[in-house]
């Protein structure tokens, strides 16, 4: 043994030197001494089935190693505890034991070396990693609690999984499934070599993964073979290379040729159960197309194909498609064979490519076949739409996310970027034909800054080139005909629509259409936005209908598909348009598709590339001005106009007008930089005039800025948005959009700038004397009227003009002595660190319902005066009406800063009350109160709204400050805007 490394990451140089079984260590069934006193304690679990706290025979495997890292070692030289160093932990359990035990031995492997500075869930890349982690993890934190009263510590954790080995082996009896694939072949032959030598050779046949192949094993053991066992091995080989050329030829449109050999080998080594087809049944294989029917019907089939090396009574099994059996499935399967069969596998693949009658005929013959000859079974695979007794069905389930994101990892040789992750690509995980597609648009080698919608919009007709699909005209406009069906409300579309017979038959043919029970849908749920972008651009739908608050986040991708592959004057004229209808559909699509203006020196565009991008690109030719200057300035502006329509009433609140219209522009333009210059009063006409100097004086211009003129093809947007997401984000920083005057936030407003003209420096919530607050105002509106802009400046921000002004004209709905503050003070005595522990825990959790109903209804105001186009495009509102469901967390411990809340929203159409929504916290006062993990568990897959609010929400209640409700509703109003474009940098502006 002093020549055995011992592996599992330790030292190269210590050895083996002993052992054990039953050692007496904590981890006691196998006890291994190292070289150095370093031991490797094993504690073997055959059959793990589950990786689930639930599951006990885990749990006792986890409550010795625990018992191990908290009691130490005992050894010859007394107590110590265990050395990451020479000390190994050990939990082995066999192949029957769950898949995610490996995947889990894969993410402790990594921690051995993973840095101290990041979290130890990073170590976990795949979704299958993540979940074996976070389960792993929860167990040994329950144990570790149970086992010592409290949590393990981050170091203490660490500590354990730096000596942690998960290893799931194959160590059945004789010594493996090789070993016993070897005997057994070895026996067939009847050689006459030694029985050492003949393990050996048959061992290395079996790594080698041809332990099938009796010819192969015979030739390199030296023994003859018959003449009709050599026939009978070569009809198996070729069997076998007819299969590999299958799966080759379905992968071939969509996998490089270099990463080929690893999709299959990933695909061959899936531990799925094989579809069950007992002897003279038939069964069906039934999904949507690209969902891995043929990939099931195909690991049946080589199931069958290892049974037919295995015994020589069962025939190699039949893979057909309909294109085969020219007369009946019967001379089929017998003229393949060269007789009737004895045992035998068929499969009839792509049913649903034969017309529903044909496919039935075939249904009804392969029935007959298996009554026939009662050994047989027969699995075919078909689209729903087949008429299948249910007794035959099998209705394939999609994939989960992660299998498809491996399956794409593998075949791009890398991870899918992280800007890529949407629901929609998310989606496309759930297929493997989908999950392939990706990865080949992803391949790192070539596109690794591929947008979202570029993905997307190339995919479906990468789908569509991989199976060879020629679609005529008509056909074509059914399509986009469909599209807009499924997209516009009842979201349905049944055969009806298509008539007469001929026709919708042309449109099902098309293979990207099921038609199923009457209803018809697309294959692809990616064919669906494709074919509405092709409705858009051949107007076959209106853009007003389908940027609509209502129908925009069904209709997204189909805009930016139709935008992104558009003439360049088609593209402005969409904008412009869709601009002037939903604002937030024009910059969800400028994120999607424009390229982020950059400039590699400081040298502005020449005069003629100015000219030539106006021309290029003018839409509407209002852009005539023989004045290049103007002409740029006009140019830009029509962007900016078309955006503030789209606006409403919020538009004079971010840029200045006059009399309702944007003010009067002026434009110098020299070495390619633009001066842009807003008037402080003057209104159009004209809306654009020529600068008499580069540097404009600000006793005519309110303010002016200098930049390169954008030459990108969607420059002048980029432009608009960057200017109004200025102006809006200074609104959102300083909470002063418009809201109703007797709402909760502006009595929160109210009472914060009460506070601030009052006394600056005073945090206090105490109520007010409002005979001194009026005069005080009074004073503060003389500076007001006599200056073109006041400004003052305090703990909580600067207050300006405008928000004494508002003040003012609050102040009038006032009436008795006092402005109460809007929230109480804290009922405990100020002795802690923190703003929370001046409050009990009843009171803590009576202010924050409180908080969170305000925060709703606040929330839903400030999107319905503000952004009342955005509709369903705001993550949160979509989800409206809702109730709250949640935690409170007010921990008894003063290292804590903040009292947390777990909300869970859920949308329920049930609730009526909009200015009451149901809001039911509880609240946990106990810091080792499991509740507050258990709820996130729960609840951590909950899906999200299109644009990405969560409905899980971790929030700080926000004691300490005078605005709570405003505080959260900002926070939700900042994330939404942000996730169409309209902010950035939004967790700068949530707290």
């Amino acid at each position: 043994m002093a020549e055995i490394e011992p592996g599992l990451g330790l030292d190269p140089s210590a050895r083996v030197e002993a052992v054990g079984c039953e050692t007496g260590f904590p981890v006691d069934d196998v006890g291994i001494a190292v070289s150095g006193g370093g031991f490797i304690l094993v504690q073997a679990k055959g059959g793990l089935r589950r990786l689930d706290s639930r599951a006990e025979d885990l749990r006792k495997a986890v409550d010795q190693l625990i018992k191990a890292m908290t009691s130490g070692l005992h050894t010859a030289d007394g107590v110590r505890p265990v050395d990451p160093s020479r000390d190994r932990l050990v939990i082995a359990t066999n192949q029957r034991g769950s898949a995610a035990f490996g995947a889990l031995g894969t993410v402790c492997a990594r921690l051995r070396d993973h840095p101290q500075s990041l979290p130890l869930d990073d170590a976990a890349k795949t979704v299958e990693e993540r979940q074996a982690f976070a389960t792993f993890r929860c167990v040994i934190e329950s144990a570790w609690a149970a086992a010592t009263g409290s949590a393990p510590t981050e170091d203490e954790l660490r500590q354990l999984l730096r000596v942690l080995e998960v290893q799931r082996l194959d160590f059945d009896a004789d010594a493996g499934v090789h070993r016993v694939r070897g005997v057994s072949l070895l026996e067939r032959t009847r050689a006459a070599k030694s029985f050492s030598d003949l393990v050996g050779i048959g061992l290395e046949v079996a790594r080698e993964r041809s332990w099938r192949q009796r010819q192969a094993l015979a030739a390199a053991l030296g023994v003859s073979a018959s003449a009709g066992k050599s026939r009978a091995v070569e009809a198996w080989r070729h069997a076998a290379r007819k299969g590999h050329g299958r799966r080759v030829a379905r992968l071939t449109p969509l996998v490089d040729p270099a990463r080929r050999d690893a999709v299959l080998a990933w695909m061959a080594a899936l531990d799925d159960p094989v579809v069950d087809v007992p002897a003279g049944t038939v069964r069906v294989l039934v999904a949507r197309l690209g969902a891995g029917k043929s990939e099931l019907a195909a690991r049946w089939w080589e199931q069958g194909l290892q049974a037919a090396a295995d015994d020589p009574d069962t025939d190699i099994p039949l893979f057909f498609t309909p294109r085969h059996i020219a007369t009946s499935l019967e001379q089929a399967v017998v003229a393949e064979l060269g007789g009737e069969p004895a045992k035998c596998r068929v499969v009839l693949d792509d049913l649903d490519s034969l017309p529903a009658q044909e496919a039935g005929r075939l249904l009804v013959e392969a029935r007959e076949l298996v009554q026939v000859w009662p050994n047989v079974s027969v699995l075919a695979t078909a689209r729903p739409g087949i008429v299948v007794p249910a007794e035959e069905k099998i209705d394939v389930a999609p994939w989960p996310v992660g299998r498809g994101a491996d399956l794409a990892e593998v075949a791009i040789g890398d991870h899918i970027p992280p800007h890529l992750w949407t629901t929609e690509t998310a989606d496309l995980l759930t297929s493997p034909l989908t999950a392939l597609a990706l990865a080949a648009r992803v391949d790192t080698g070539r596109d690794t800054k591929v947008s979202r919608v570029q993905l997307l919009s190339d995919l479906a007709p990468t789908v569509i080139k991989s199976h060879h699909i020629d679609v005529s005209d008509e056909t074509w406009q059914d399509l986009a005909r469909l599209a807009v069906a499924l997209l516009e409300q009842p979201l349905t579309a049944t055969a009806d629509l298509f008539q007469p017979l001929p026709r919708l038959r042309r449109l099902v043919a098309t293979d990207l259409v099921v038609l199923d029970d009457g209803t018809l849908v697309f294959a692809l749920p990616v064919l669906e936005q494709y074919f509405g972008a092709e409705a858009i651009r051949s107007k076959r739908v209106s853009l007003e209908a389908v940027a609509a608050a209502g129908s925009f986040p069904r209709w997204r991708y189909a805009l930016a598909f139709a935008l992104s592959s558009s003439a360049a004057p088609k593209q402005e004229a969409l904008l412009i348009e869709l601009a002037r209808i939903n604002p937030a559909a024009a910059f969800w699509v400028l994120d999607e598709i424009a390229e982020t203006e950059a400039h590699d020196t400081l040298d502005g565009p020449s005069d003629e590339v100015i000219a030539e991008l106006i021309q290029r690109r003018d839409a509407s030719g209002a852009t005539t001005s023989p004045d290049l200057t103007v002409r740029a300035g006009l140019w830009l502006r029509e962007a900016e106009q078309a955006l503030l329509t789209g606006l409403g009433p919020l538009a004079e609140s971010l840029v200045r007008h006059r009399d309702g219209n944007l003010v009067q522009w002026g434009v110098w333009l020299q070495d390619g930089y633009l001066t842009l210059a807003r008037a402080r009063d003057t209104a159009p006409p004209p809306a654009v005039v020529k600068l008499t100097e580069i540097h404009p004086s600000l006793a005519h211009w309110h303010r002016w800025k200098q930049f390169p003129f954008p030459t990108k093809d969607f420059g002048r947007w980029l432009l608009a948005q960057d200017e109004l997401q200025e102006q809006l984000q200074s609104a959102i920083r300083r909470r002063t959009l418009p809201v109703p005057r007797t709402s909760w936030l502006a009595r929160e407003r109210t009472y914060f700038l009460a506070s601030f003209v009052q006394d600056s420096a005073s945090s206090r919530r105490r109520p007010i004397r409002l005979a001194e607050l009026r005069d005080t105002v009074a004073d503060r509106m003389e500076t007001v009227n006599t200056s073109v802009r006041a400004t003052w400046q305090g703990p909580g921000g600067p207050v300006d003009s405008d928000d004494i002004r508002w003040l003012s004209a609050q102040l009038t709905l006032e009436d008795g002595d006092t402005l109460q503050p809007p929230w109480p003070t804290g009922d405990q005595p100020r002795t802690g660190r923190w703003a929370w522990q001046a409050y009990s825990p009843e009171l803590t959790l009576t202010l924050a319902t409180a908080i969170v109903r305000e925060a709703l209804v606040g929330y839903r105001q400030l999107v319905e005066l503000n952004f009342p186009a955005f509709g369903h495009a705001m993550g949160l509102y979509s989800m409206l009406p809702l109730r709250v469901e949640g935690l409170v967390g007010r921990f008894a411990d003063d290292s804590v800063s903040c009292v947390e809340m777990l909300l869970k929203l859920h949308p329920d159409p049930k609730q009526h009350d909009r200015d009451a929504p149901a809001v039911d916290l509880r609240i946990v006062t106990d810091d080792h109160d499991r509740t507050f993990w258990d709820f996130g568990q729960n609840y951590r897959r909950s899906p999200r709204t299109t644009f990405g609010q969560n409905p899980l929400q971790d929030i700080q209640l926000p004691l300490h400050v005078n605005s709570p409700a405003t505080s959260l509703a900002y926070r939700w109003l900042a994330q939404d805007l942000a996730a169409i474009g309209w902010l950035k940098n939004s967790h700068r502006l949530v707290g």
